[in-house]
């Protein structure tokens, strides 16, 4: 069975999204709890797998995430190290996935999709 493009870009994502949370995991960078950092990647898997079943919600919350990571960045003043820039590269990555053609008619489409 094939995956439709949509589904491909939102594998993409998801990719991008494991490559955070790594980054996040190497030595050197601010880490949250073990529960803090177990909730974070329950609601990111949450919304990888609404995304994948054409969740308008969970679309707006992803682009929220990705989007609102640069002004985050931009308000915390300090200087920017490589981490921050991988950070900020990544998100818009992952922004622009989420506003692919293939994506957005995906998800705001009222047609189904062969691979439903």
């Amino acid at each position: 069975m094939a995956i439709s493009p949509p589904r491909r870009l939102i594998i993409g994502y998801a990719i991008l999204v494991v490559l955070i949370e790594l980054s996040v995991a190497l030595p050197g960078n601010v880490t949250s709890t073990f529960w803090g950092t177990v909730g974070r990647l329950l609601i990111e898997a949450l919304v990888v797998w609404r995304l994948w079943h054409r969740s308008q919600i969970a679309w707006i919350v992803a682009v929220a995430f990705a989007v609102l990571t640069l002004p985050t960045i931009i308000l915390m003043g300090g200087p920017m190290n490589p981490a921050l820039v991988w950070l900020s590269v990544v998100s818009l990555a992952q922004a622009a996935l989420l506003f692919a053609r293939p994506v957005l008619a995906f998800v705001w489409s009222c047609q189904t999709f062969a691979a439903d």
